[in-house]
């Protein structure tokens, strides 16, 4: 049986917004004043279908799936940094034509939604963050993380344990091909740091 905030997710037509370094899976929800639901890592939009049936009661949520994760798309020019995720979803935003809009983010989209606002201040309204890194903090076990995926076969046992394990719950029972890319392209850039 499909659970019904499920069912409102995957009901919404999903578009293809070309950003130039990437093709951004993005779905339109309610009407009234635009709300970004940026998703944090190794997450999707698909985060937000338990909130969304409220939220968009009130406004029109955009919910895209960022570069690699959930239904979108990378290339070899995408920036995977967080000034760079920043300007993805500038890019975003220039191309739905929001004059204005407000940012609901979470988890690492929470970095990205800063960045956004230190970019695009003149048009972010509003910006909450929930669950999210607290800046010039890194989390303990993020040497850990680097330490094991450079580990022979671990991309391969990551790669298991998305295909098979807890992880796939989060795509609905969607392909998780593009988000192992996304993590390979983000641990082989030194996204993490060092």
């Amino acid at each position: 049986m499909i659970e019904t905030a499920t069912r409102f997710y995957f009901d919404m037509p999903m578009q293809k917004v070309d950003t130039g370094t990437a093709r951004l899976a993005c779905r339109r929800y309610g009407s009234g004043s635009p709300l970004l639901l940026v998703h944090g890592f190794p997450l999707s939009g698909f985060t937000w279908r338990k909130v969304l049936p409220e939220l968009s009661k009130r406004h029109t949520c955009y919910v895209p799936d960022l570069p690699g994760m959930g239904e979108s798309e990378w290339t070899d020019k995408t920036d995977f940094s967080f000034p760079g995720q920043a300007q993805t979803l500038k890019t975003l935003v220039d191309r739905l034509g929001l004059e204005h809009y407000r940012v609901l983010a979470q988890d690492t989209g929470g970095t990205f939604a800063r960045y956004l606002a230190l970019a695009d201040g003149a048009r972010l309204r509003k910006l909450v963050l929930i669950n999210t890194e607290v800046p010039h903090h890194r989390p303990p076990w993020i040497p850990l993380y680097q330490r094991l995926i450079s580990l022979p076969g671990a991309l391969a046992g990551f790669h298991l344990l998305l295909r098979f394990g807890p992880l796939r719950k989060d795509l609905g029972g969607k392909p998780v091909q593009l988000r192992l890319q996304f993590f390979q392209n983000f641990h082989h850039r030194g996204a993490l740091g060092s």
